[in-house]
């Protein structure tokens, strides 16, 4: 759970450094299957960049990977990714919002089979969510190219 809040405030402290002003930055929250009986109503957000109405909000749910070995392995991010994509419950249930899934590896990415790479890309669009990679080697947009912040 720690390591789990750790990240999620890893990640606001990132949007404040990018220069995101605070009054638009939330932790927001999560409404479990105790508070609704439709399971399509459930969601897990973790921060929000909120744009006040003017353009589209964006909303984040961070995962943080564990060490398996020496690397993170394909799986791990193929098994986050559908995850995310549960507990955001999305597409067209928050309009006008940018929906993205933030990973943060503590290890280096093993070798991503393009299977996995696939199965990623699958959650994404099926789940109308932009996976954001964080690693010790660098950075992985899925989709290529999607936009991760605000302009």
């Amino acid at each position: 759970m720690m390591q789990a809040a750790g990240a999620e405030l890893r990640f606001v402290n990132h949007l404040i450094d990018r220069g995101y002003p605070l009054d638009s930055l939330e932790f927001a929250g999560k409404k479990s299957q105790d508070e609704t009986a439709v399971s399509e109503e459930n969601y897990d957000i973790d921060a929000i960049i909120s744009s006040r109405g003017d353009t589209e909000d964006y909303i984040y749910q961070v995962k943080r990977l564990d060490l398996r070995g020496d690397t993170i392995e394909g799986s791990q991010l193929v098994n986050n990714s559908a995850k995310i994509g549960k507990q955001l419950r999305v597409p067209g249930q928050w309009p006008n919002t940018r929906v993205v899934g933030i990973i943060e590896a503590n290890a280096p990415l093993g070798e991503l089979k393009p299977q996995q790479y696939n199965n990623i890309l699958k959650n994404a669009q099926k789940h109308g969510i932009t996976y954001h990679i964080y690693h010790p080697g660098g950075r992985l947009t899925i989709p290529p190219g999607a936009q991760v912040f605000p302009d």
